[in-house]
Protein backbone atom coordinates (compact mmCIF):
# COMPACT_ATOMS: atom_id res chain seq x y z
CA UNK A 1 0.00 0.00 0.00
CA UNK A 2 1.29 3.46 -0.84
CA UNK A 3 -0.38 6.86 -0.59
CA UNK A 4 0.42 10.47 -1.43
CA UNK A 5 -0.55 13.05 1.20
CA UNK A 6 -0.60 16.78 0.48
CA UNK A 7 0.54 18.42 3.71
CA UNK A 8 0.91 22.22 3.55
CA UNK A 9 0.62 21.66 -0.24
CA UNK A 10 3.81 19.61 0.08
CA UNK A 11 3.73 16.10 -1.39
CA UNK A 12 4.74 13.47 1.17
CA UNK A 13 4.83 9.88 -0.08
CA UNK A 14 3.90 7.10 2.35
CA UNK A 15 4.92 3.53 1.52
CA UNK A 16 4.96 0.09 3.16
CA UNK A 17 7.60 -2.65 3.14
CA UNK A 18 6.04 -6.06 3.71
CA UNK A 19 9.28 -8.06 3.42
CA UNK A 20 9.80 -9.25 7.02
CA UNK A 21 13.21 -10.72 6.21
CA UNK A 22 14.78 -7.45 5.05
CA UNK A 23 13.18 -5.55 7.95
CA UNK A 24 14.63 -8.05 10.47
CA UNK A 25 18.04 -7.90 8.77
CA UNK A 26 18.07 -4.10 9.01
CA UNK A 27 17.07 -4.23 12.70
CA UNK A 28 19.85 -6.72 13.43
CA UNK A 29 22.37 -4.55 11.60
CA UNK A 30 21.38 -1.55 13.74
CA UNK A 31 21.60 -3.63 16.92
CA UNK A 32 25.11 -4.67 15.96
CA UNK A 33 26.13 -1.13 14.97
CA UNK A 34 24.88 0.22 18.29
CA UNK A 35 27.16 -2.24 20.11
CA UNK A 36 30.25 -1.31 18.08
CA UNK A 37 32.42 1.30 19.75
CA UNK A 38 33.39 3.94 17.20
CA UNK A 39 33.18 7.70 16.95
CA UNK A 40 30.28 8.89 14.81
CA UNK A 41 28.62 12.29 14.83
CA UNK A 42 25.13 12.35 16.34
CA UNK A 43 23.89 14.81 13.68
CA UNK A 44 20.27 15.59 14.66
CA UNK A 45 19.68 12.88 17.27
CA UNK A 46 19.96 13.66 20.96
CA UNK A 47 19.89 11.65 24.16
CA UNK A 48 22.11 9.51 26.34
CA UNK A 49 21.46 6.26 24.48
CA UNK A 50 20.95 7.55 20.93
CA UNK A 51 23.19 6.17 18.19
CA UNK A 52 23.67 7.32 14.60
CA UNK A 53 25.34 4.77 12.31
CA UNK A 54 27.63 5.52 9.41
CA UNK A 55 25.83 6.55 6.23
CA UNK A 56 26.98 3.63 4.05
CA UNK A 57 24.13 1.17 4.65
CA UNK A 58 22.97 1.20 1.00
CA UNK A 59 26.52 0.91 -0.38
CA UNK A 60 27.87 -2.22 1.31
CA UNK A 61 28.95 -5.33 -0.58
CA UNK A 62 26.22 -7.69 0.61
CA UNK A 63 22.77 -8.82 -0.54
CA UNK A 64 20.71 -6.96 2.07
CA UNK A 65 22.48 -3.67 1.29
CA UNK A 66 21.78 -4.10 -2.42
CA UNK A 67 18.12 -4.85 -1.59
CA UNK A 68 17.99 -1.72 0.55
CA UNK A 69 19.48 0.38 -2.23
CA UNK A 70 16.91 -1.00 -4.70
CA UNK A 71 14.09 -0.13 -2.27
CA UNK A 72 15.41 3.42 -1.80
CA UNK A 73 15.71 3.92 -5.57
CA UNK A 74 12.18 2.54 -6.11
CA UNK A 75 10.34 4.72 -3.58
CA UNK A 76 12.48 7.80 -4.32
CA UNK A 77 11.71 7.39 -8.03
CA UNK A 78 7.99 7.08 -7.31
CA UNK A 79 8.14 10.31 -5.32
CA UNK A 80 10.28 12.14 -7.88
CA UNK A 81 8.10 10.99 -10.80
CA UNK A 82 4.93 12.17 -9.05
CA UNK A 83 6.56 15.52 -8.28
CA UNK A 84 8.49 16.21 -11.48
CA UNK A 85 6.87 13.92 -14.04
CA UNK A 86 10.02 11.86 -14.67
CA UNK A 87 12.24 9.51 -12.66
CA UNK A 88 15.57 10.32 -11.09
CA UNK A 89 18.60 9.94 -13.37
CA UNK A 90 20.83 6.91 -12.89
CA UNK A 91 23.72 9.14 -11.78
CA UNK A 92 22.75 9.43 -8.12
CA UNK A 93 24.49 9.05 -4.79
CA UNK A 94 22.69 7.46 -1.85
CA UNK A 95 23.66 8.06 1.76
CA UNK A 96 21.68 5.86 4.14
CA UNK A 97 22.11 5.58 7.89
CA UNK A 98 20.42 4.08 10.91
CA UNK A 99 19.14 5.83 14.02
CA UNK A 100 18.78 3.97 17.31
CA UNK A 101 16.81 5.71 20.03
CA UNK A 102 15.62 4.61 23.44
CA UNK A 103 13.85 6.24 26.40
CA UNK A 104 14.31 10.03 26.35
CA UNK A 105 16.07 10.18 22.97
CA UNK A 106 14.79 12.38 20.15
CA UNK A 107 15.77 14.06 16.91
CA UNK A 108 16.11 17.86 16.79
CA UNK A 109 14.40 19.81 14.00
CA UNK A 110 16.53 19.71 10.87
CA UNK A 111 16.51 19.48 7.09
CA UNK A 112 18.83 17.84 4.55
CA UNK A 113 20.41 20.63 2.49
CA UNK A 114 22.09 19.60 -0.75
CA UNK A 115 20.02 16.44 -1.28
CA UNK A 116 17.30 15.99 -3.89
CA UNK A 117 15.07 13.45 -2.10
CA UNK A 118 15.09 12.14 1.46
CA UNK A 119 13.20 9.40 3.24
CA UNK A 120 12.70 7.35 6.37
CA UNK A 121 11.69 3.76 7.16
CA UNK A 122 10.59 2.74 10.67
CA UNK A 123 11.87 -0.64 11.84
CA UNK A 124 11.02 -0.81 15.55
CA UNK A 125 8.62 1.38 17.54
CA UNK A 126 7.75 1.08 21.25
CA UNK A 127 4.20 -0.15 21.81
CA UNK A 128 1.71 2.69 21.33
CA UNK A 129 -0.13 1.73 24.53
CA UNK A 130 3.06 2.38 26.52
CA UNK A 131 3.74 5.79 25.00
CA UNK A 132 2.13 9.01 26.13
CA UNK A 133 0.33 11.31 23.72
CA UNK A 134 2.65 12.50 20.90
CA UNK A 135 5.63 10.52 22.27
CA UNK A 136 7.85 9.22 19.46
CA UNK A 137 5.95 11.08 16.75
CA UNK A 138 7.65 12.39 13.62
CA UNK A 139 7.04 16.14 13.35
CA UNK A 140 6.83 17.78 9.91
CA UNK A 141 7.00 21.56 10.16
CA UNK A 142 4.93 23.87 7.97
CA UNK A 143 7.48 25.39 5.55
CA UNK A 144 5.61 28.71 5.53
CA UNK A 145 6.78 30.57 8.63
CA UNK A 146 3.83 33.01 8.62
CA UNK A 147 1.46 30.09 9.13
CA UNK A 148 3.54 28.75 12.02
CA UNK A 149 2.78 31.85 14.09
CA UNK A 150 -0.85 32.20 13.01
CA UNK A 151 -3.70 31.56 15.44
CA UNK A 152 -5.66 29.93 12.62
CA UNK A 153 -3.40 27.09 11.55
CA UNK A 154 -1.26 24.33 12.99
CA UNK A 155 2.50 24.90 12.76
CA UNK A 156 3.22 21.21 12.14
CA UNK A 157 1.80 17.79 11.38
CA UNK A 158 2.40 14.86 13.73
CA UNK A 159 3.00 11.53 12.00
CA UNK A 160 2.49 8.31 13.95
CA UNK A 161 5.42 6.00 13.06
CA UNK A 162 4.48 2.43 12.13
CA UNK A 163 6.82 -0.51 11.82
CA UNK A 164 7.50 -1.36 8.18
CA UNK A 165 6.18 1.99 6.92
CA UNK A 166 8.06 5.03 5.74
CA UNK A 167 7.85 8.45 4.13
CA UNK A 168 9.63 10.15 1.24
CA UNK A 169 9.65 13.96 1.02
CA UNK A 170 11.60 17.00 -0.04
CA UNK A 171 14.90 17.42 1.85
CA UNK A 172 14.12 21.07 2.61
CA UNK A 173 11.06 20.11 4.74
CA UNK A 174 12.04 20.56 8.40
CA UNK A 175 11.38 17.52 10.55
CA UNK A 176 12.30 15.97 13.87
CA UNK A 177 10.98 13.47 16.42
CA UNK A 178 9.44 13.77 19.83
CA UNK A 179 11.08 11.75 22.64
CA UNK A 180 9.32 8.81 24.26
CA UNK A 181 9.62 7.85 27.92
CA UNK A 182 8.72 4.16 28.02
CA UNK A 183 11.00 1.15 27.70
CA UNK A 184 11.77 -0.03 24.19
CA UNK A 185 13.64 0.98 21.08
CA UNK A 186 12.82 3.22 18.13
CA UNK A 187 14.96 2.02 15.23
CA UNK A 188 14.72 3.63 11.82
CA UNK A 189 16.77 4.23 8.74
CA UNK A 190 16.92 7.45 6.76
CA UNK A 191 18.52 8.45 3.50
CA UNK A 192 19.41 11.19 1.08
CA UNK A 193 19.38 10.76 -2.67
CA UNK A 194 21.57 13.31 -4.42
CA UNK A 195 21.76 13.75 -8.19
CA UNK A 196 25.37 14.09 -9.35
CA UNK A 197 26.22 17.24 -11.32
Amino acid sequence: MSTFHDLFSVPVYEYCVDDAEILDTLKNHLLHQRSVNYEESSYSIRGETSHHTRDDMANLDCDWSRQLRALIVKVSNEYHTKLKGYPLPETIDINCWGMCMSKGDYSAMHSHPGADVCGVLWLTIPDKELRGEREGQLILMDPVYARRVSDFSYPHVDVEPKEGYGLVFGPWLEHGTEPFYCDGDRFSIAWNVTVRD
